[in-house]
Parts: structure tokens; sequence; C-alpha cells
């Protein structure tokens, strides 16, 4: 190749990366501590904002955080008026899954130690099980759901309001991840309770088809995202 084509394709990737990462990228994250909150100085924090932090400084990314029930952020970034998730867990037509894990989440049910662990969701049939409006993107709800199944299925906003319909026996089973309970027990001060693992959720980038070269974008991502332990 002679000088002059290697000049031009240097430019042309140049331009490429840099029309990449020109544009503010908004990123969307649930209310959802310890992987994501708003701390008390109303700034973005947690185990994925410090994850996402640390990529989109070393590739120079501007961007910003917009916190939304996990319903609503699908939505949103099927719409693309955000434009980038770091809890991605399915394949969509609307957008692009990375292929790097960012966080493995061991999601399952909270309960008294009185009642049974859960192993499969036949070991629900008949009880009371509290979910959250978010908890139809990981698609355990789905196997909740189906009336073969016999689960009585409660809907809360938050997994704090599941905890006090457990504190006050308005239902058996709580779906929720495990990282999640240490601080909500903490302020409810429940004892005598156990967590039973049910699935693997595992993280990953998830771009709209609504930014600027989303497969390339992903692949960045991906190059230089190291797992949360």
């Amino acid at each position: 190749m002679s000088n002059f084509l290697k000049t031009i394709v240097c430019i042309v990737i140049f331009s490429f990366e840099a029309n990449v990462f020109a544009k503010p990228v908004i990123i969307g994250f649930n209310p959802s501590p310890p992987f994501s909150f708003l701390n008390s100085y109303g700034k973005a924090d947690g185990l994925l904002i410090k994850a996402t932090e640390k990529v989109m400084k070393k590739l120079e990314i501007d961007h910003s955080y917009t916190f939304l029930p996990t319903s609503f952020m699908v939505d949103y970034i099927e719409k693309g008026e955000i434009g980038l998730m770091a809890c991605g867990v399915n394949e969509t037509s609307w957008a692009v899954l990375g292929k790097q894990v960012i966080l493995t989440m061991d999601l399952g049910f909270y309960h008294k130690k009185t009642l049974p662990m859960v192993g499969t969701v036949k070991s629900l049939k008949g009880k009371t099980v509290s979910v959250t409006s978010g908890d139809k993107y990981h698609g355990v709800l789905d196997e909740l759901k189906n009336k073969g199944n016999g689960i009585n299925l409660q809907k809360a906003i938050v997994p704090s309001k599941m905890f006090t319909d457990l504190k006050y026996g308005k239902t058996e089973y709580a779906m929720i991840y495990k990282r999640q309970v240490a601080p909500i027990l903490e302020r409810h001060k429940m004892k005598n309770y156990i967590f039973s693992s049910y699935k693997k959720i595992k993280c990953r980038w998830l771009v709209s088809n609504t930014v600027k070269d989303a497969k390339e974008l992903v692949k960045k991502l991906d190059a230089i995202t190291v797992e949360i332990k």
C-alpha cells in the first residue's frame, strides 16, 4: 500500500472514531442499590455506575445519566430516548447487546426460613410472590405468570415495598437480587429470613440502534470492560 493510501485510511479511521464518540450518550439506570442509585449528594453512584464511568472516561465519551424504573427504561431505549444501558440481559431487534459480562447478579426469592426453599418455579405453586414491574425484563416473570404454575403474583413499585409486605404477612416470597437484600433488611429490621437462589442474570452493554454506529460502540465497550466481582 502506498503512503498516500495509508494516509487516507488513517484519516477515515480517525474520522469514524471521532464520529462514534462525539455525540453525548444518555445512559439509563434504575434506582437499585447497590448496583445503581443516587447518593446523598444527588450524584449517580453504585457498582454499575462506577464501571460505566471507567469505560466512558477511557473512551472519552461525553455522557449523562437518566434514572428510570426498569420497565420504563426498556421502552425509552427502544425509542432512542436513552442510548445505553449497562445491564442488558436479552437480545433485541432494537438494540445491540454486548458479549462481555459486566456483572453477574444472583436472582432469587427471599422468604421466611420456615417456608420451603425455591428450587424450581413449581416450588412456588399456591404461594403468594411479590415482584416489581421491572422483573419482566429478565424473563423469569413470564415463568411465574404461567397459569399452570398456580402462583399468586403481587406487583410492587419498589423492592422495599415487597419487604414491607413480607414483614406483615401480605406475601410469602419476594423476587429480588441477592446483593439488594442486605440494605433493605437492615432498614426493615427483619430476622429469620433466607434467600433462595434461582437464576444467574448476566449484565452486558445494551446500545440502542438509534445511536450512531451502535455495533462498533459495543465492540469498543466490550474490549475494555472488566467484569465486576
